[in-house]
């Protein structure tokens, strides 16, 4: 089911599923029922999972939430930063990247040579 009849965005969609292989796609509705579901989900996983929620004193922090981060987070680490785009770029000086640059042309061959981590 998909929210929207837009082409562009529904063949974004279906280049992305076939690129990254997901279990599954969820819509995104903002219907209270979806949000309150996706909220029980989350901060009902077991404590030491990493994609545990907590939430916040629900009387100071209305529909606030707390996710915590691994201390080794790639998205934390520059050398490991990843940039994709449709054409090789250079990356100027004022950057303070140091990873690593390919095309969605080379990001899609290497993604097919991966074996399923399930």
């Amino acid at each position: 089911m998909s929210l929207t009849k837009n082409p562009n965005v529904l063949k974004w969609v279906d280049e992305m599923v076939a690129l990254c292989k997901p279990d599954k796609v969820v819509w995104i509705d903002g219907s209270k029922e979806q949000i309150d579901a996706l909220i029980e989900e989350v901060t009902s996983l077991p404590d030491d999972s990493w994609d545990k929620m907590y939430k916040l004193n629900q009387e100071k922090y209305p529909n606030c939430l707390y996710h915590r981060t691994r201390a080794n987070d790639v998205a934390r680490v520059e050398d490991r930063t990843f940039i994709c785009s449709k054409e090789k770029i250079t990356i100027s000086s004022n950057d303070t990247t140091d990873g690593v640059v390919v095309t969605a042309e080379e990001l899609a061959n290497a993604r097919a040579n991966v074996p399923e981590a399930r």
